[in-house]
């Protein structure tokens, strides 16, 4: 604070503001920067870890759904077609009970 009372943001401050208020979109900040930006030090970094295990193991589960896909030579369109019972072109819960 000031002699006169007013605040003086930090300069993390005013490099975030900068980047949040960008008009074109391609150049404002994303998601992930925010989260790692220095102003919040380490405050999302159990945010960022857990998420990261998250994306590993769908990545995992991925890649074995391929594999096993692969594998067993399975016709994606004719399992999907098995399990639309209502013939929307969409899945829902119901239609795995």
């Amino acid at each position: 604070m000031n002699a006169n009372g007013s605040v003086t943001p930090s300069e993390q401050a005013i490099n975030f503001m900068y980047k949040c208020l960008q008009v074109e979109e391609e150049k404002r900040i994303q998601w992930d920067d925010i989260y790692a930006h220095p102003l919040f030090g380490d405050y999302f970094s159990h945010f960022l870890e857990k998420n990261k295990n998250l994306e590993d193991k769908a990545l995992y589960l991925i890649n074995n759904l391929r594999q096993k896909i692969h594998s067993t030579n399975t016709d994606l369109l004719e399992l999907f077609s098995h399990f639309d019972l209502t013939n929307e072109s969409k899945l829902d819960i119901k239609e795995f009970e």
